[in-house]
């Protein structure tokens, strides 16, 4: 094996190394992205987040369902506060909100497979129905 064939084969392991720490870089800026910014996906069958509002940047002020109580927190960086009580009433609690405030994923996925399913059925009619009109 020539001085070529050994230099060719050290620029190609040496470009895998360098993607492969992009891969990892990558992967490790994603967890704590992921950490910051996101939710926890506990599903907790008393304790839910309504809904959410940036009030800044790492502020929140959030809507949260503890039993039948829905409390006004606001979030910061590091802390929750507590700011009021808040009257159902005087909420617009739309089913669509929970479903698009981290309802139950499963759910959500169910009935958009039904939908989706439904319409494949209905064009198959259609093309079926003009068929047996020839």
């Amino acid at each position: 094996m020539g001085e070529s064939a050994i230099g060719s084969v050290f620029s190609v392991l040496a470009a895998v190394l360098v993607f492969i720490i992009i891969l990892y870089l990558a992967y490790i800026s994603t967890k704590l992205i992921g950490k910051r910014y996101g939710r926890p996906s506990a599903n907790g069958k008393n304790l839910r987040i309504i809904e959410s509002m940036p009030a800044g940047p790492d502020k929140y002020l959030m809507i949260i369902r503890a039993g039948q109580k829905y409390l006004l927190v606001g979030s910061g960086k590091e802390h929750l506060e507590y700011i009021c009580d808040l009257d159902s009433d005087e909420l617009n609690l739309e089913s669509s909100s929970d479903k698009s405030s981290g309802g139950d994923f499963y759910e959500i996925l169910k009935e958009a497979a039904k939908e989706r399913i439904g319409t494949i059925k209905n064009r198959g009619d259609k093309y079926k129905n003009s068929s047996d009109s020839k």
